[in-house]
């Protein structure tokens, strides 16, 4: 009497580890793109002026936070809830399209108006590659599990999980560095 002990056993979940490298660089020319046609999009003075106060409003509400320890979980939860929708599927790689986008509108409206922030001098360029980073990584992440739950496939929770902790650390450090610096 033979058993096979093939079908005994429970199936792992595949390891997505070459596709994530892939959409990561994916995400990287997505963003690419997103930020040159925000920054490109035609403003007038006004709309310029417009996003430059939203901008100059949040940036007033956090320097008003009474300590530091306030401002940096203020950052980090900002932050990160918008990481961690730009992780969800289907939705989360659109959201991170239209943040790129946005992000180089308010870079093209800083521009038009030559009123630079004394906030965007202070923050050292690093601390913006660690936030593109951090949204290229969950665009890549989103597309991932857009890409596994359109064809059913399992999930390896534990690499998703160590990537949101990945993000979830580069988001703390990036709140540590810019909440010192407001």
């Amino acid at each position: 009497m033979s058993t096979n002990t093939n079908s005994l056993k429970t199936q792992e979940p595949v390891s997505y580890w070459k596709l994530r490298g892939l959409l990561i660089v994916a995400s990287l020319v997505i963003f690419i793109v997103s930020y040159q046609v925000g920054f490109n999009a035609n403003l007038s003075p006004s709309e310029a002026n417009s996003l430059i106060q939203d901008n100059t409003s949040y940036l007033s509400t956090l320097k008003s936070l009474p300590s530091l320890d306030s401002k940096v979980l203020r950052i980090f939860l900002d932050e990160y809830s918008v990481v961690l929708a730009c992780n969800t599927p289907f939705l989360g790689p659109a959201l991170s399209i239209y943040l790129a986008y946005a992000s180089g509108t308010l870079d093209k409206a800083y521009m038009i108006s030559g009123n630079v922030s004394s906030f965007q001098v202070d923050i050292p360029s690093y601390v913006n590659y660690i936030e593109s980073f951090t949204l290229i990584l969950a665009t890549a992440e989103g597309l991932l599990l857009s890409y596994i739950y359109a064809r059913k496939k399992k999930i390896n929770y534990s690499e998703t999980i160590s990537i949101l902790l990945l993000q979830a650390s580069l988001i703390f450090l990036v709140a540590s560095i810019v909440a010192t610096l407001i």
